[in-house]
C-alpha cells in the first residue's frame, strides 16, 4: 500500500533540515542536508506543510564519511555518512537571508567565542615577542660560565661552538676538536662479588695464592673481546679471609 501524501505528522523541531548553497543548481532547486532516516516523501512532506513550498521533485543521495587520522591515536577514522536532498520546486526558490549575529542575538555569539577562546588559551604560555626574546639571548650571552659545545654547521662546512641554554653560536678559530676517552682494562671492570670464592658453579684448581699460600682457587676466563685478553685467566684465592684474585 503506498504511503499517502500529508499523512506524516512532523513536530518541529523533530527534523532538521540544512541548506546547502550551491550554484550548480537552478534557481528552481535548492540542496538540503537531511537525517539518515529520512526519504523522499518525508521531504516533500515537510517543506510542504511546514514552509508551504509547491515540490514537484526530491532526489536524494548518500555520501560515505571521509577518512580522517586521530591525532591521539594515530590511526584512521572515518566520519559519520551524510545525505543530502535536492529539491525542485514549481516557483524559483528563494535562500532566506544571512542572520546578523549581532544584531539578532545581542552580540552573544560573539562573546561566547571570545569566551571560548580565552578558556581553550588558559594554562598556556604566551610567546614573546620578538623584542623580549633578543633581550633575553643578551642577557643569556653575558653570563659567563654557560659553556660552549662544538656543532657542525653542514650547510656552510664549517665548526660552531655553541650554548646549549640559549641560541648563542660562534665561528671556532680552529677546526680542531679534542675528545679525550678514558678506557679501562679488563681487569678493572671484572668485579669479585663477596662469595664469589665459594661458588660451586665455577672450576676450582690446585694453585698457590700469592699473598696467603692457601693451596686452592677458583677461576674464570675474561669476558673482553679484545684480542690482547680475551684469553686471560683470573683466580680468586678460596681462603674466606684471604679471597685475593690474580691474572694469570
Amino acid at each position: 500500500m503506498a504511503q499517502r501524501f500529508g499523512s506524516l505528522r512532523v513536530y518541529f523541531p523533530n527534523i532538521v533540515f540544512k541548506i546547502i548553497p550551491d550554484a550548480r543548481l537552478s534557481k528552481n532547486q535548492a540542496a538540503f542536508r537531511v537525517p539518515l532516516n529520512v526519504n523522499k516523501l518525508d521531504v516533500k512532506d515537510y517543506l510542504t506543510h511546514i514552509y508551504n513550498v509547491n515540490v514537484t521533485d526530491v532526489r536524494t543521495a548518500v555520501f560515505p564519511g571521509k577518512l580522517t587520522v586521530n591525532r591521539y591515536t594515530g590511526q584512521k577514522e572515518r566520519t559519520s555518512r551524510t545525505k543530502k536532498a535536492i529539491v525542485t520546486t514549481k516557483e524559483e526558490f528563494e535562500y532566506p537571508p544571512e542572520v546578523d549575529v549581532d544584531q539578532d542575538f545581542g552580540g552573544m555569539e560573539v562573546k561566547y567565542e571570545q569566551m571560548r577562546r580565552a578558556n581553550k588559551l588558559k594554562g598556556w604560555r604566551i610567546r614573546p615577542s620578538q623584542e623580549m626574546a633578543g633581550i633575553r639571548r643578551k642577557l643569556q650571552e653575558k653570563h659567563e660560565n654557560n659553556m660552549l659545545y662544538p656543532r657542525e654547521d653542514r650547510v656552510h662546512r664549517r665548526l660552531l661552538f655553541a650554548c646549549r641554554n640559549c641560541d648563542h653560536e660562534e665561528v671556532a678559530d680552529n677546526c680542531c676538536v679534542y675528545r679525550h676517552e678514558v678506557g679501562h682494562i679488563p681487569s678493572e671492570q671484572t668485579m669479585v662479588v663477596k662469595d664469589l670464592a665459594s661458588d660451586p658453579t665455577l672450576p676450582s684448581t690446585n694453585i698457590t695464592c700469592p699473598k696467603c699460600r692457601y693451596g686452592k682457587a677458583v677461576y674464570f676466563q675474561s669476558q673482553s673481546r679484545h684480542p690482547d685478553t680475551r684469553m686471560n685467566l683470573y683466580y680468586v684465592c678460596r681462603n674466606l679471609e684471604c679471597q685475593h684474585r690474580w691474572q694469570s
